[in-house]
C-alpha cells in the first residue's frame, strides 16, 4: 500500500497496489494510512519543495520507519539513504523506485528502520523545543 498524492499516469500502472488518499483526511485516518503503507511516495516538485522547505509528511514517514520514494533536490530527498528509499528525478524514475523497493522490500524496511532509530532522537519534541528557545544547540 502506498500513499500517493497527485501523481502521474505511470502510477496507474501499479493498479490496486497503490492507494491514493484524498487531500483532506482526519489525523486518525492519516496515521492509520501511514502505518499501513509499505512505501511512501512523495513526488514533490523541487521548485515548490526545495531542500530548505520542510515536509512534515517526510519526517513522519521516517519516524514511522517507512521506505520513501521521492524527488531529487527536495527536503524529503535529504532524509533518504540508499538503504531506506529511492530518490528519482522524474515520474519514470519514481515509478522505477517503487519497483526497486517492491523487489527488495525487506532490505529497504531494514534501512528505513535504521533511519527511524536515528530520527527519533533528532526529531524528539523536547529536543526541538529546547533548540527553539536556545537551551540546546544543533
Amino acid at each position: 500500500r502506498t500513499a500517493a498524492g497527485p501523481a502521474t499516469g505511470l502510477i496507474d500502472e501499479f493498479g490496486d497496489a497503490v492507494e491514493r488518499l484524498p487531500g483532506a483526511i482526519s489525523r486518525e485516518a492519516y496515521l492509520d494510512a501511514l502505518h499501513s503503507c509499505d512505501v511512501i511516495l512523495l513526488p514533490y516538485d523541487p521548485r515548490s519543495y526545495p531542500p530548505e522547505r520542510g515536509s512534515g509528511l517526510a519526517v513522519e514517514a521516517v519516524l514511522a520507519g517507512k521506505p520513501i520514494v521521492t524527488t531529487a533536490n527536495t527536503f524529503a530527498a535529504g532524509l533518504v539513504t540508499p538503504e531506506s528509499g529511492v530518490v528519482g528525478t522524474d515520474a519514470a524514475s519514481l515509478a522505477d523506485g517503487l519497483v526497486q523497493i517492491a523487489a527488495n522490500i525487506e532490505r529497504f524496511r531494514a534501512g528505513a528502520h535504521k533511519e527511524q532509530q536515528s530520527a527519533r532522537s533528532k526529531y524528539d519534541p523536547v529536543r526541538l523545543y529546547s533548540q527553539l528557545i536556545g537551551l540546546e544547540t544543533t
